[in-house]
């Protein structure tokens, strides 16, 4: 099973500004996707975790309800997505 979370705080600060940056950079990116029939429970304030099998969507999931929340005003500032299988977070203890 694959993990994927919304929101994680991560150090040191210059990992969460460089997935910061490639974050806003993905979202300019997207159009036209394939919207999902899924939904979180409604949790405000708490993070987010997607987890599911490999390749079911998870990720575009995420993406769809980032830029949903940023249509309803959430500053994208305030957003980080991470992919725990990314290898830059593996030196992290």
């Amino acid at each position: 099973m694959a993990f994927l979370s919304l929101v994680v705080f991560v150090e040191p600060l210059s990992i969460i500004q460089v997935l910061l940056g490639e974050l806003h950079d993905k979202l300019n990116l997207l159009t036209d996707l394939v919207l999902r029939d899924a939904k979180f429970p409604q949790a405000p304030s708490k993070i987010k975790v997607a987890i599911g099998m490999r390749r079911a969507g998870k990720t575009y999931f995420l993406y769809q309800k980032i830029l949903q929340m940023i249509k309803e005003g959430i500053d994208r500032t305030s957003i980080l997505y991470v992919n725990f299988e990314d290898d830059r977070l593996i030196p992290m203890d």
